[in-house]
C-alpha cells in the first residue's frame, strides 16, 4: 500500500523533464533501488526506507474473513461484482490528517501510532489562523512535517497543500529537499493556488483573483520543479524571478510527487500538465464530475489519465450512534461539505465507493474522531473495516 524509496507494491515513477515542462506524455520508469551517497548518511551508507507494511500487515488479524462458501444462494451469484470491487480496493491506500490545532504531544502520539499501524501518509493543511477562533494556537505547516519527519520512520509525510502565495517557491523547493532528505524520502509536495481570504488580508499578503492566483500557481510551479530537478534553474515570471538559481542538496528520492490541490477547469489542466497527484474535496459523484474534466485535459495532451494518482477526503465520524451521525451528517451537508458518518464498519463501505471512481487513496480527517486513546482506538477500528473491504 505503501509508496516508498527502495521497495513499493506502488512504484515511484521517474518525470522526464520534457513532461516536467509539459512538452509531452508522462511515461513511467521504475527507480532502481540503489546505494546513494546521502547529504544526511556517512559516505557510501545504504539509505533506505523501511519496508514497508501496511493497513493490512498491521491490522489484518482484526479483518472480517469473506464468505468463500459455495452453493448458488444469491450472494453467491453477485461475487464477480464483489470481486471486481476488491480488486479496486486492494490497491486503494488510506492516509490521515490531523489538525494542527492540537499540543504537539498529542499530534506526534497520533502520528507516530498511525506510523507503526500501516496507514500510507500523514497530511497536514496550511494555515495560520482558524476560521472561529484567530487567537487559537495553530501550528505551522512545514516546521510541523519537519518534526515529524524525525519522529517517525515509516509513513509518507505531505502537505494538503502549500499554498504559493504565502511562501516564496524557492523557499519552498528548499525546504521540500531538506524535509525529504532527513525523511529518507518519504515527502509528497502538494501545492496550491490559494484561497483562504482572511488570512491574507491578516497578513498583508496579496491574493488577487482567481486567474492571477493561477498564474502565479504556474510560475511558482515551474520554480519549485526546476530547482528540485536541475543544477541551475532561471525563471523570468511576472510574479516570480529566479536567476541561475541552485537548490542543494536535491531530494533523497529522485523525483518528489507533486500534489495539487484543483477542481477548477483551468487547474486541472496544469494537474494534467504537470502534477503526479491530484486532491479535491468531495463526494463520490463530485470527484467522479472533476476527474472526467481532467481525463479531457490528458486526452488533450495524450497522456494517460490514470498515471495521475488520485486522492480525496471528508469529514469522518465514526460513532455507533444513528441520532449521533444523522446529526453530524446535516450539519456537514448544510455548509456543503462532503461526510461520512456511521459505525467502522458504515463508514469504510461509504469510503470504499470512492475506489469506483477512480480514487486511489482516501485521507480520513481525525477532528472527529476524539481525542487521546480513544482516538487511536477509533483509528484502529476504522483501519481494521478498512482492511476487511480489501479481502
Amino acid at each position: 500500500m505503501f509508496a516508498v524509496v527502495e521497495q513499493s507494491a506502488h512504484r515511484l515513477t521517474a518525470l522526464p523533464a520534457r513532461a516536467v515542462r509539459g512538452e509531452g506524455p508522462k511515461t513511467e520508469e521504475p527507480l532502481p533501488a540503489r546505494r546513494v551517497t546521502s547529504w544526511c548518511e556517512p559516505v557510501g551508507a545504504l539509505v533506505a526506507t523501511p519496508a514497508p507494511r501496511g493497513l493490512a500487515d498491521s491490522l489484518g488479524e482484526f479483518a472480517l474473513e469473506a464468505n468463500t462458501s459455495g452453493g448458488s444462494s444469491p450472494a453467491n451469484s453477485r461475487r464477480p461484482e464483489r470481486q471486481r470491487r476488491r480488486a479496486m480496493l486492494a490497491c486503494m491506500r488510506f492516509s490521515i490528517w490531523p489538525d494542527l490545532d492540537e499540543p504537539w504531544p498529542e499530534l506526534r502520539a497520533l502520528v507516530t501510532h498511525a506510523d507503526v499501524t500501516g496507514w500510507d501518509t500523514v497530511y497536514v493543511e496550511d494555515h495560520f489562523i482558524t476560521h472561529s477562533a484567530p487567537e487559537s494556537p495553530l501550528l505551522e505547516a512545514t516546521g510541523t512535517l519537519a518534526a515529524l519527519a524525525a519522529a517517525t520512520e515509516r509513513i509518507r509525510l505531505g502537505t494538503l497543500v502549500l499554498s504559493v502565495t504565502y511562501r516564496h517557491p524557492a523557499v519552498i523547493a528548499n525546504w521540500a529537499a531538506t524535509v525529504d532528505q532527513l525523511s529518507a524520502g518519504r515527502l509528497v509536495l502538494g501545492l496550491g493556488a490559494g484561497w483562504e481570504e482572511h488570512e491574507h488580508a491578516a497578513y498583508g499578503l496579496r491574493l488577487g483573483s482567481p486567474g492571477e492566483r493561477v498564474d502565479r500557481f504556474v510560475e511558482g510551479l515551474a520554480v519549485v520543479q526546476g530547482l528540485l530537478t536541475q543544477p541551475r534553474t532561471t525563471v523570468e515570471g511576472r510574479f516570480f524571478q529566479v536567476r541561475d538559481a541552485a537548490c542543494e542538496p536535491k531530494p533523497h528520492q529522485d523525483h518528489v510527487p507533486i500534489l495539487v490541490g484543483a477542481k477548477g477547469p483551468r487547474m486541472l489542466g496544469i494537474v494534467a500538465e504537470h502534477a503526479d497527484r491530484w486532491n479535491m474535496w468531495g463526494s463520490p459523484v463530485q470527484v467522479a464530475d472533476k476527474a472526467a474534466v481532467l481525463d479531457a485535459h490528458c486526452a488533450r495532451i495524450g497522456r494517460d489519465p490514470r498515471s495521475i494518482e488520485r486522492s480525496t477526503q471528508s469529514m469522518v465520524c465514526v460513532t455507533d450512534d444513528p441520532a449521533r451521525a444523522q446529526a453530524f451528517l446535516e450539519e456537514h451537508g448544510a455548509s456543503g461539505r462532503a461526510a461520512i458518518a456511521g459505525s467502522a464498519a458504515e463508514v469504510a463501505e461509504r469510503i470504499a465507493a470512492y475506489a469506483e471512481v477512480g480514487v486511489d487513496e482516501y485521507i480520513v480527517l481525525t477532528s472527529d474522531l476524539g481525542r487521546g486513546a480513544q482516538r487511536l482506538e477509533t483509528l484502529d477500528g476504522l483501519g481494521a473495516a478498512l482492511v476487511a473491504t480489501q479481502s
